[in-house]
C-alpha cells in the first residue's frame, strides 16, 4: 500500500521511512515536511499539503500538532485514513480531529508501540476491578530532558482510559498535603537520554501492584505506527486508538482457567 509519512524529516519520521523501505506492505509516495529543500530519493516530497496531487492509501503523521487543520483538510479532501502520532494537540485540534473522524478513519495515538496498548488496557481493567476495594492509583512517567510536554501523551491517555471506569476519582499532581480519597496521581520526570517509561500502581495499605512500560529502542514506535496504519487502512470512518487493535487481536474466545495445575510442572 502507498504510504505518506508526515514529518517525513523528524526523528520519528525518519524511523517509519526506514521501517517502511523494509516491510514489503509499504512504499512510501509522498513526504511532507516544513523542512522540505532536503531531499529524499524515489518520492514527491513538500512542506505543504496544498498542491499535492499524489494519492496515498494511509497517512502516518509525526510531524507537530500545528500542522493538525492542514493534515485533516488534506486527508479529508483525498478520503485518506490518518495515524496521527503527534502529541500536544489543543483543544481545539482535539476537536478537528473529531469532526474529521466522521468522515475518515483516525487513530489517535500518542504512543505507538504494542506494549503501551497493553498497558493502556491493563490499567484500565485493574482501574475497574481495584476501584471496588478503595485502591490508590498512580500514573507515572520519565522521558528524555528536551521532551516538551508534560504530563505526557500517554499518561494522560491512561489517565483518560482510568476515569472512564472510575469517573468519580480526581486527578493531582503534587501531594503537599498528604493524599485524600478519591485522588489519582500523576507524576512526570525528565531525565537524561531515556526513551520512555510509564508505570501504572495500584496500592492498599497491604499491597503494590505496579505496571510498567519501558521502551529501549526509539524504532518500535516506527514499527507499531505500521502496524496501525495496516488496522487502519480498511477501517469506516470513526475515532480509533490502539486499545481497539488490541481488542480485535484479542476477539478469539479464550479457554478458561479452572485452577488445576500441571503436575508435570511440579516434579
Amino acid at each position: 500500500m502507498f504510504l505518506c509519512i508526515s514529518g517525513i524529516l523528524g526523528r520519528m519520521g525518519k524511523l517509519v521511512f526506514e521501517c517502511a523501505k523494509e516491510s514489503k506492505d509499504f512504499t512510501v509516495n509522498v513526504g511532507i515536511d516544513k523542512r522540505a529543500e532536503s531531499l529524499v530519493k524515489g518520492i514527491f516530497l513538500s512542506y505543504k499539503y496544498k498542491g499535492i496531487t499524489c494519492k496515498s492509501d494511509v497517512i502516518i503523521d509525526f510531524s507537530s500538532h500545528e500542522t493538525t487543520t492542514d493534515l485533516l483538510d488534506y486527508a479529508v479532501r483525498n478520503n485518506t485514513p490518518v495515524v496521527i502520532g503527534t502529541t500536544g494537540q489543543t483543544t481545539e485540534d482535539l476537536l478537528r480531529i473529531h469532526e474529521a473522524s466522521k468522515s475518515i478513519p483516525i487513530m489517535l495515538c500518542p504512543n505507538t508501540s504494542l506494549g503501551s496498548s497493553y498497558l493502556l488496557n491493563a490499567a484500565t481493567n485493574g482501574a475497574e476491578y481495584f476501584q471496588n476495594y478503595n485502591y490508590e492509583i498512580d500514573i507515572s512517567e520519565t522521558h528524555h530532558s528536551n521532551k516538551k510536554d508534560a504530563p505526557s501523551g500517554t499518561a494522560l491517555t491512561i489517565l483518560n482510559a482510568i476515569l472512564s471506569v472510575a469517573p468519580s476519582l480526581k486527578p493531582i499532581t503534587s501531594l503537599q498535603n498528604g493524599r485524600k480519597p478519591n485522588e489519582i496521581t500523576i507524576t512526570s520526570k525528565r531525565l537524561g537520554g531515556i526513551v520512555g517509561e510509564h508505570e501504572v500502581s495500584f496500592a492498599s495499605q497491604g499491597e503494590i501492584i505496579s505496571i510498567k512500560h519501558q521502551v529501549l529502542d526509539r524504532k518500535i514506535y516506527a514499527l507499531g505506527a505500521l502496524e496501525c496504519a495496516r488496522f487502519l487502512v480498511y477501517k469506516t470512518p470513526g475515532l480509533y486508538t490502539t486499545s481497539d487493535m488490541f481488542k480485535t487481536n484479542n476477539s478469539k474466545p479464550k479457554k478458561e482457567f479452572d485452577g488445576r495445575i500441571d503436575e508435570t510442572l511440579t516434579k
